[in-house]
């Protein structure tokens, strides 16, 4: 990530815990690592 603009592509996908899925709040979290040398 020098001089330059980078764009880092994220992707998010919910996964159902049982199997009637209803409607309602998705709350979710995330963590990254971005490491450069």
């Amino acid at each position: 990530i020098q001089d330059n603009t980078t764009v880092l592509n994220f992707v998010a996908k919910y996964r159902a815990t049982s199997r009637t899925v209803v409607a309602g709040d998705a709350n979710a979290q995330t963590w990254f690592t971005l490491t450069y040398l």
